[in-house]
């Protein structure tokens, strides 16, 4: 039962993260997380790269070297203000 006395009939629970959810659309938002699929990834005895500054993950040190050196990665980095443009 919820606070406002609502009866919750169905929850959408993550046992990974011990996390229960009110619907279905928390539920996605949930796993789509970084925080959920490093969990998992964890679990399930894999490493998990992350470049935290464009938010993404990789599955390898290599994978996330290629996106460091990568343009996507230097528009993020000058867009926060992080590279300063010579020019």
């Amino acid at each position: 039962m919820l606070a406002n006395g609502a009866v919750l009939h169905e929850v959408n629970s993550c046992q990974v993260c011990d996390v229960k959810c009110l619907d279905n659309a928390q539920y996605v938002e949930h796993c789509n997380g970084k925080k959920h699929r490093s969990k998992v990834a964890h679990a399930l005895g894999q490493d998990v790269f992350y470049c935290d500054v464009c938010n993404i993950q990789c599955t390898s040190q290599d994978n996330l070297n290629a996106h460091l050196d990568g343009k996507k990665h230097m528009k993020v980095l000058k867009a926060h203000g992080f590279v300063n443009v010579m020019g």
